[in-house]
């Protein structure tokens, strides 16, 4: 074999005779047509395509009801954290008188030691978070204890 590359002439040459391709196909069979081939592929591809692009547009319409529906479950439990506490003004904080109560920031009680408990809705979650300061870490669980027993629902 000779390493020479191969002439337009000797290209033509190998190629079978048209009668040949015909022959060698089964019998009754039609010899496949590549540009169909590509016709079908396409095809199958545009198909697959748009059903992904359906799937896609529907996630995407799923993911926005369900954010909007946790936007609207954090603000309703706000909204009810607030009431709950505004509706319910302890006259002290375990055991220590109440000075203030302050609403810029969720409801927090302020007692007369300066120590203090606060009620504030969760800005990510639908859950209410409970704060408190003290000046010992015991007087912090007492308040906070104390400010679980506050958040109960009460059943008439």
């Amino acid at each position: 074999m000779t390493d020479e590359p191969l002439t337009t002439a000797a290209r033509e040459d190998a190629r079978p005779p048209e009668g040949e391709l015909q022959a060698n196909s089964m019998e009754g069979e039609r010899p496949r047509e590549p540009l169909a081939d590509l016709a079908r592929a396409a095809s199958t591809y545009r198909a697959l395509l748009a059903r992904r692009r359906a799937a896609h547009r529907a996630a995407r319409a799923a993911a926005a009801i369900l954010l909007w529906l946790t936007a609207a479950a954090i603000l309703l439990v706000g909204l009810l954290a607030a009431d709950y506490a505004l509706a319910f003004e302890p006259a002290r904080l375990a055991g220590v008188k109440l000075r203030e109560m302050n609403t810029d920031d969720g409801v927090k009680y302020i007692a007369t030691d300066d120590s203090w408990l606060m009620f504030r809705a969760s800005g990510t979650e639908p859950i209410m978070r409970i704060y408190s300061e003290a000046a010992t870490p015991t007087k912090v669980r007492q308040l906070l204890d104390f400010g679980k027993r506050l958040a109960q629902p009460r059943h008439p």
